[in-house]
């Protein structure tokens, strides 16, 4: 038959079912007919006749369902029919049907709002022409810091390099932009003129820069993000050639990039590199942290290949220049796995727990499934009995088991609407977001696969042990028991739930106490009770910091007055922010190894900040008036700076140099150590204090800066009064990151925090379901073993016997569950080694909190049915035989 007759018969047969089945029972009547009276004439009677063409045709239904059973399509309407019979059966039973999709929405919803977020970071391809051929490069110094690439080496890696067709440095940067409101702060970045042209972006408005914008003395041009260009200008198509302020000069506008190119980055406006940095920083090659490299690979060098050729071109520098290129290397990464960075391993914890959840899911609905399959084992018999294929009785109990998937996804889809909804909310601001966060078409087709493939996972096992029954061994019995192989099979699901609840049970116990660690950590000041604000000076009216200092006292001078506050102090960079000021290091009589790089970290302050911060004093004194006089280049250190390089001295008095490790360089001043302060946390918890020194901010002037207030009470109530305080002293300074000290160092644990929580959440639902599905067991075989328990206590058992009992077998379920989960435990704290700190990945306690948690679980799913076991009647367990 040809393909287009089998298509036409295919629908005839699914679209005209009654026309055929009345034209087919005409058909065989009438063949009956006639053999009946061909039976006739051979001289039989009418009766012996139709009884004899009954015998030799089989039947008329029997003969009709051999027809149906070669028609195209068949299959069709088979499924159709197990459909409605599957709806039917559930319809029928509402508490079972509920618990089922409701558990396997939670499963199924949890993946698709895990495929979306996963879709939106690292499945999808990055918005730049072959970007799989990009990397990101900086320099690593000898301490393992990324310290960023000096200008005149970025000049030598394009001319010596081998494996890149082209290169592009950029620099993060904020911006005071003026608006027809109050000022504030874009996020943006100086780039080379080839930027654009690296990554493979065009602008869908106007044009990106030209090699002749991006010099010194250049042109100040700006091209927009569409996100920022739609938020600010309200998308208008006249954009290009308007200007706008930033830091106080006029920028032309250029042009506009795609939509979600800005927003990957967080970047709202590019301006050119060369002409927005000091000559000093162009010309010097010491200022190693001041641009990134983009770099496209030669089409067939690996990444491997790139950083060898790299790594050649780093040693060349090193013999060239070792006094500088000596202590450090280039360092090559994949470009989205920079742009992910920590968030990557967050990301594979979440994707790792949801998988989980969904196989706990799929365990706890197979068991469902399981325990119907057994109850209707008659009805199944029966089926055989009358003719039913195992095939056909097969189809049957998966078809329930889409059915059930099918209503589950549908829910599933709501609920990881929801879950998304959420995680825009609670994701860390960092998270580079090729593609907006939001349940689209591709989550859809996940959902529709993870509902499929569900199906299957849970609805085989049922499905199978519910063919394998003897029918006459089932028919003949008053009252069919399960066998062994069904309990074994159950409570294979049941350990395999508890072992895999014990996994993510010990990752969120591991994360929880590795936040009670590091918030119990001593930051080295007193957090309480501080609000922070930042600042930037437009460079038009602070040019190069020389008024900063008096813009700072007028504005300290201000909040002291203000009513509530205790103190109030000035600092760069404010602990706990990304802002970094670290610089070289030179100490009178030390001459540096060649191994090592003598690095420390700066903190300008004013002359307060100490007192302000509660940090101690630990030897000589603090900064006074007088140290904040032109040159007095005064300075404190740290404990660990002293620690390091005077041990066992009194370093008070001491010389160092800034800016060089050679004290001899006589184009840097000595500065004079007037005391040793306490360390302190500057970046994170979960690292140790940074080497520290401390400097007047009149000695080392900056546009940039943090205000600190010390209130005597709640210090947000004091937010408002101090973005005024600040703007009564020059309201074009723009003021932003308002907030409370605990709070930056409460969100510098977001990543941690966030797969706390989430871990916490699927523990708990990977709980309740391993606790449903071993109540469910325990209940099914009390009920199978209702007459044997009757039995029991007629002859004299106690029931406490009985309870025990029970008890027992779901102990063993619990200890084998547990035991099982330990390897599942063990693989999910080395995948999140990096989120630990101050903690093994073999936690005894964290194990041993775990394992309590899961014996209690297997009690209270235990216990009511044991209770229900030794109330049974024996008259009415008998009489129930």
């Amino acid at each position: 038959m040809s393909v287009l007759s089998r298509m036409t018969s295919l629908l005839r047969n699914a679209f005209g079912k009654r026309q055929n089945d009345e034209e087919l029972d005409a058909e065989v009547r009438s063949y009956y007919e006639s053999l009946a009276e061909e039976k006739m004439r051979q001289g039989l009677s009418p009766q012996e006749a139709r009884r004899a063409a009954r015998l030799e045709s089989g039947g008329i239904e029997q003969l009709k369902e051999e027809v149906r059973d070669v028609r195209a399509g068949v299959w069709l309407d088979s499924l159709l029919q197990d459909l409605r019979y599957g709806a039917r059966m559930l319809r029928k039973n509402p508490a079972f049907t509920v618990i089922a999709v409701l558990t396997l929405a939670l499963g199924i919803g949890a993946n698709t709002a895990m495929f979306t977020l996963a879709d939106a970071t690292l499945l999808r391809p990055l918005p730049y022409q072959a970007a799989t051929q990009l990397v990101w490069i900086t320099e690593q110094s000898s301490t393992g810091d990324s310290t960023g690439v000096s200008w005149p080496n970025f000049g030598d890696w394009k001319r010596m390099n081998t494996a890149f067709s082209e290169m592009a440095g950029y620099r993060g940067a904020r911006l005071a932009f003026s608006s027809d409101g109050e000022p504030s702060i874009v996020s943006a970045r100086y780039v080379t003129a080839n930027y654009f042209n690296v990554l493979g972006v065009r602008a869908i408005l106007g044009r990106t820069f030209v090699p002749e914008e991006n010099v010194v003395g250049g042109p100040e041009v700006a091209i927009l993000s569409y996100e920022f260009w739609q938020r600010q200008f309200g998308g208008s198509p006249q954009i290009v050639g308007r200007t706008i302020r930033l830091e106080g000069h006029p920028f032309t506008i250029l042009g506009v990039t795609p939509k979600g190119f800005g927003a990957i980055t967080q970047t709202a406006v590019w301006a050119p590199f060369e002409q927005n940095v000091p000559k000093l920083y162009l010309d010097s090659r010491q200022y190693a942290w001041l641009l990134y490299i983009v770099a496209r690979r030669k089409p067939g060098v690996s990444l491997v290949a790139a950083r060898a050729d790299m790594d050649r071109v780093g040693q060349l520098l090193a013999k060239q220049y070792p006094a500088v290129d000596g202590f450090s290397r280039p360092l090559l990464q994949d470009l989205r796995r920079n742009m992910l960075g920590d968030n990557r391993a967050i990301l594979v914890l979440l994707m790792t727990a949801v998988v989980l959840l969904l196989a706990i899911t799929c365990a706890n609905v197979a068991g469902l499934l399981l325990v119907r399959t057994v109850s209707r084992q008659r009805e199944l018999a029966l089926r055989r009995a009358l003719g039913a294929s195992k095939h056909r009785i097969l189809q049957k109990i998966l078809t329930e088991g889409l059915l059930l998937a099918l209503a589950g996804g549908i829910l599933g889809v709501f609920s990881a609407w929801a879950l998304v909804r959420f995680a825009t909310i609670s994701l860390p601001k960092t998270l580079p977001l090729v593609a907006p966060l939001s349940v689209n078409i591709r989550a859809l087709l996940f959902t529709l696969f993870a509902t499929i493939l569900s199906s299957f996972a849970f609805g085989i096992a049922p499905a199978l042990l519910g063919t394998r029954a003897n029918p006459q061994s089932v028919l003949q019995s008053s009252s069919y028991r399960v066998r062994g192989g069904y309990h074994r099979v159950h409570a294979a699901l049941i350990i395999c739930e508890i072992g895999l609840a014990m996994g993510v049970l010990v990752g969120a116990g591991l994360l929880t106490r590795t936040m009670a660690v590091l918030l119990r950590t001593n930051v080295g000041f007193d957090s309480g009770r501080l609000l922070t604000a930042t600042v930037t000076l437009p460079q038009t009216d602070y040019p190069k910091g020389a008024r900063s200092a008096q813009f700072m006292e007028q504005s300290l001078e201000g909040l002291q007055r203000l009513p509530g506050v205790e103190s109030a102090a000035a600092v760069f960079p404010i602990p706990f922010t990304q802002q970094v000021y670290q610089v070289w290091l030179a100490v009178e009589g030390r001459v540096p190894r060649p191994d090592f790089e003598q690095t420390t970290y700066v903190s300008v302050v004013s002359s307060n900040y100490l007192a302000t911060m509660k940090i101690p004093i630990l030897r000589g004194r603090g900064f006074v008036k007088a140290d904040g006089a032109f040159n007095s280049h005064s300075l404190l250190i740290d404990r660990g700076l002293a620690e390091l390089y005077w041990p066992g001295q009194d370093p008070i008095g001491k010389s160092v140099k800034l800016g060089t490790q050679d004290f001899s360089n006589a184009e840097e001043e000595p500065w004079k150590i007037i005391g040793v302060v306490g360390p302190v946390h500057g970046s994170g918890l979960d690292a140790e204090p940074e080497l520290r020194i401390y400097t007047l901010m009149e000695q080392m002037p900056s546009t940039s800066f943090s205000f600190v207030v010390r209130a005597k009470t709640n210090p947000l109530g004091f937010a408002r009064e101090v973005q005024n305080e600040i703007h009564n002293v020059d309201s074009n300074v723009p003021v932003f990151n308002v907030g409370t000290m605990d709070g930056s160092i409460y969100a510098s644990q977001a990543p941690r925090r966030l797969a706390m929580l989430v871990l916490i959440s699927f523990s708990l639902a990977a709980l309740c379901l391993a606790m449903m599905g071993l109540y469910g067991l325990m209940s099914f075989i009390v009920g199978q073993r209702t007459s044997e328990i009757g039995i029991r206590m007629a002859l004299g058992a106690n029931p406490r016997d009985v309870l025990k009992m029970t008890l027992r077998y779901g102990a063993a379920l619990g200890l084998a569950g547990v035991l099982s989960g330990f390897a599942a435990a063990l693989a999910l704290a080395r995948l999140m080694r990096t989120l630990l700190y101050g903690m093994h990945t073999f936690d005894a306690l964290t194990f041993a909190a775990s394992t309590a948690v899961i014996a209690i679980v297997v009690l209270a799913a235990c216990y009511f049915p044991a209770r229900r076991a030794m109330r049974v009647d024996p008259m009415v367990a008998l009489r129930y035989e």
